[in-house]
C-alpha cells in the first residue's frame, strides 16, 4: 500500500514538473492591446507684418494618454511610438508624415496594465498675403495612426499601426480687419481597444 502510494504521489510530481517546464518553456501566450483613455489639443498662433506683406502660422500639438495592457504569459519590449497620418479615414495607410515622440523602451511584463502620455508636434499650417489682401487658409481633415515598435520574446520586431484621431481644422475671418484668422479643431478618437501584437489564445 506505502509502494503505491509513493508511486503516485511521484507521478504527480513528475507531471507537475512537466507542467511547469511546459509554462515556462513553451507556453508563450500574449495579446498587446493598446487604448486611448484621452486626447488633448493645444494650438499655438503667430503672425507679422512688414507694411508690405502679412502672415500667420498655426503650430497644433497633441498630447495623448494611452493605455497598454499585456495579456498572456510573455514579456513585451516596446521601444517607439511615431504619430502617421494616414491617406483616408478607414484603416492605417500610411503616408510619409511621421512626427516623433519621446517615448523610452519599456518592457510590458504579462498582466501589465501600463498608462503612458505621448505628446506630438503636428505638422504647422502658414500663410503670407499682401498686406492688403485677406487671409484664405481652407479646412482641413487629417487622419493619424500610432506606429508602434514592438519586440517578441524572441526578438521579433512588428510595426503594428493603429488609429488613434481624425482632427478638423476649420479657419474663421479675423474679428477685424487688420487681425489674423482663427482656428478651430474639432477632435475624435477610438474610443475601444486595439490589438498590437498577438499569439495563442488570449
Amino acid at each position: 500500500m506505502r509502494n503505491i502510494s509513493a508511486n503516485v504521489l511521484s507521478l504527480s510530481a513528475m507531471a507537475l514538473s512537466s507542467l511547469t517546464t511546459y509554462l515556462t518553456f513553451f507556453d508563450a501566450r500574449y495579446t498587446l492591446t493598446t487604448a486611448v483613455a484621452s486626447l488633448e489639443m493645444s494650438l499655438q498662433r503667430g503672425g507679422f507684418s512688414d507694411g508690405e506683406e502679412k502672415s500667420v502660422y498655426f503650430r497644433p500639438y497633441m498630447s495623448a494618454q494611452i493605455i497598454l495592457s499585456n495579456r498572456g504569459t510573455r514579456s513585451l519590449v516596446v521601444t517607439d511610438a511615431q504619430l502617421v497620418r494616414a491617406a483616408g479615414a478607414e484603416g492605417c495607410e500610411l503616408t510619409d508624415t511621421v512626427m516623433e515622440s519621446r517615448l523610452s523602451p519599456m518592457i510590458i511584463d504579462p498582466g501589465a496594465v501600463t498608462p503612458l502620455t505621448l505628446e506630438f508636434a503636428l505638422p504647422e499650417t502658414q500663410q503670407e498675403v499682401p498686406i492688403d489682401a485677406a487671409f484664405d487658409l481652407p479646412s482641413d481633415e487629417a487622419y493619424w495612426c500610432l506606429r508602434w515598435t514592438v519586440f517578441d520574446p524572441q526578438g521579433q520586431r512588428s510595426e503594428p499601426a493603429v488609429p488613434v484621431a481624425s482632427i478638423t481644422t476649420t479657419y474663421a475671418p479675423p474679428p477685424e480687419e487688420d487681425d489674423y484668422p482663427e482656428a478651430e479643431l474639432d477632435v475624435d478618437y477610438p474610443k475601444g481597444p486595439a490589438t498590437l501584437a498577438r499569439r495563442g489564445l488570449y
